[in-house]
């Protein structure tokens, strides 16, 4: 799913701070595979959020990379992880 290994490690903690938001224990899941499916079983919605983050985040280093002009690209990246943010929130608050 992600090509620049450098993202790698911070995807791996987004998916650990999801889970723990969420209610899970992280250290409790072997593999991002693992955390994935716990926060699958919370919520498909936010699984699908992180995957859009994820994609846009590959996408963005890429740019950063190549010395490309960023545009829109950095409001779109800061807007989904804003929404993810929030919906994970709220299920948050929803669980106590």
């Amino acid at each position: 799913m992600i090509v620049a290994k450098e993202l790698i490690p911070l995807c791996h903690y987004i998916r650990e701070t999801i889970v723990h938001a969420l209610g899970g224990e992280p250290n409790d899941f072997e593999s991002d595979n693992d955390l994935e499916n716990y926060i699958e079983s919370i919520d498909i919605n936010i699984l699908n959020q992180l995957h859009d983050l994820i994609v846009m985040l590959d996408y963005f280093y890429a740019l950063v990379l190549a010395n490309q002009p960023l545009g829109s690209e950095a409001r779109e990246l800061l807007d989904t992880a804003n929404r993810l943010i929030i919906d994970v929130k709220q299920m948050n608050e929803l669980s106590w």
